[in-house]
């Protein structure tokens, strides 16, 4: 998964979609905008589109 913020490329996560689950392998923000809460955003996205959890 590519995270963007507006037109800018600003991340990236790998994780596994088991439809009702998602397990997050791997989060990355880049360096230059860390701080701006973009992984809390995109850990509280998840966490609405996978309500059953499986967040790791």
């Amino acid at each position: 998964m590519v995270l963007v913020d507006g037109k800018q490329n600003v991340g990236i996560a790998y994780l596994i979609d088991l439809k009702d689950k998602a397990f997050v392998l791997y989060l990355a923000v880049d360096q230059s905008i860390r701080g701006q809460r973009i992984g809390g955003k995109t850990l509280s996205a998840l966490k609405e589109c996978y309500p059953q959890g499986g967040y790791s």
